[in-house]
């Protein structure tokens, strides 16, 4: 025999559904590549024109300077293993990214 469903039961799962936890992803989310970050970043990279590839973990914030210019960037970048680095610095045109997984996340 199927129970009913009360209507404190039905409310709770309508006061989910309006509260935006099942919200469409954001931008941020949405980005393959991460997304600009601000304040300190893990560590900085300098990008010349010998730098053919730069490694970075997900998860992991880096500043590249590139001549005079300095972009802060945290990858998080689920799925995304490798990308040029001109996709959010232009001038770095040549400099290929390859992202590993975060040992947070790995299995052991």
């Amino acid at each position: 025999m199927k129970k009913p469903v009360s209507l404190i039961a039905l409310s709770a799962a309508l006061a989910f559904a309006s509260s935006g936890a099942l919200a469409q992803p954001t931008e941020r989310q949405l980005a393959a590549q991460g997304y600009p970050a601000t304040g300190t970043p893990d560590r900085t990279v300098i990008v010349d024109p010998g730098t053919p590839h730069v490694n970075v973990t997900r998860l992991e914030t880096v500043a590249f300077r590139v001549g005079n210019k300095t972009v802060i960037w945290t990858f998080d970048t689920l799925g995304t293993r490798s990308f040029p680095l001109s996709k959010i610095v232009p001038e770095a045109e040549g400099v290929m990214v390859y992202v590993e997984e975060s040992p947070l996340y790995r299995g052991n």
